[in-house]
């Protein structure tokens, strides 16, 4: 993993990955044999995206505390930045949302102060609209995730061109 200075990112790789095993132990019935991810931290954890903290951007005016799904998607398409969902840490690791510009700065639409690490899935402003539109949740909290887009990529694998290029991806810092 990353060095001492990268301490948060590591505990939040660290959740993902307890979040990942138990998933696994607890598929052991078969309900979900031949699923390509049993989480979404397996999805976060394949195919998601770091973020840095020095790399933000000011956010003019924040969203209401605790909508922080909600605030991304609507500063997201209302000024052509990309959602990104995923888990942010602000003393422990936690499911958040934020944005990012096209050269992947952050932008925390809904934290008075920044995290400290960020892990996340960028995707394109058609597949935030899709999801608004569809308003199939599984779950509460979350957007993305609780989204039945998100039970499709669990069972059939992600579409990658939903996704955006924007961030560090998270395999080249668990190398």
């Amino acid at each position: 993993m990353g060095s001492r200075t990268d301490s948060d990112l590591d505990a939040t790789v660290q959740w993902l990955e307890a979040l990942a095993n138990v998933s696994k132990s607890n598929s052991r019935n078969g309900s979900r044999e031949g699923w390509h991810h049993l989480h979404g931290a397996d999805v976060l954890l394949r195919y998601g995206r770091v973020f840095r903290p020095e790399s933000a951007v000011p956010v003019r005016d924040l969203g209401p505390a605790k909508r922080c799904y909600y605030n991304s998607a609507e500063i997201a398409l209302a000024e052509g930045l990309t959602y990104v969902e995923g888990f942010a840490s602000s003393h422990f690791p936690t499911e958040h949302a934020w944005c990012a510009d096209a050269v992947g700065a952050l932008m925390e639409p809904t934290w008075e102060t920044v995290g400290t690490a960020y892990i996340g899935l960028p995707v394109k402003r058609d597949v935030v609209t899709q999801v608004l539109e569809a308003n199939e949740f599984f779950m509460d909290g979350g957007l993305l995730f609780a989204s039945s887009l998100m039970l499709r990529w669990l069972e059939h694998g992600v579409d990658e061109d939903m996704l955006v290029d924007v961030g560090e991806p998270l395999s080249e810092y668990l190398q």
